[in-house]
């Protein structure tokens, strides 16, 4: 943590360091100091799909859906079709009860992750 905390002094908005320290973050169960962390990521590297990926996670795990949601999109408007990223957001969207979203989710999932696809369809009830 000391390490990241420094290049982040060394070099403020550097993202591989906002990324790492935000995954520690995340790992010892620090929320707050982990989403702060993984929205500069975003700032910093905005183009990242990774970056838009892991802030998804971490709303996920915060209980902000729609905020996941929304991070999971923009990872997917920079990597269109990518299986995990449509599986994560699939899962939000059956935490939020969105049927009709994860029917669709998992029919565009069906082209490159059957697995993952057959998983979602599970979640419909």
């Amino acid at each position: 943590m000391r390490a990241y905390r420094n290049a982040l002094q060394a070099k403020p908005g550097y993202y591989p360091a906002l990324n790492n320290l935000a995954v520690l973050y995340a790992e010892l169960g620090m929320g707050p100091q982990a989403q702060e962390a993984f929205e500069a990521a975003t700032r910093a590297s905005p183009e990242d799909p990774v970056a838009w990926r892991n802030l998804g996670v971490q709303f996920a795990r915060s209980g902000q859906a729609v905020q996941a949601a929304t991070a999971f999109e923009q990872a997917l408007a920079l990597r269109p079709g990518d299986p995990d990223f449509l599986f994560r957001l699939g899962l939000v969207e059956a935490d939020r009860g969105n049927w009709d979203r994860l029917g669709a989710i998992a029919a565009e999932l069906d082209r490159v992750d059957q697995a993952r696809a057959k998983a979602l369809r599970a979640r419909i009830r």
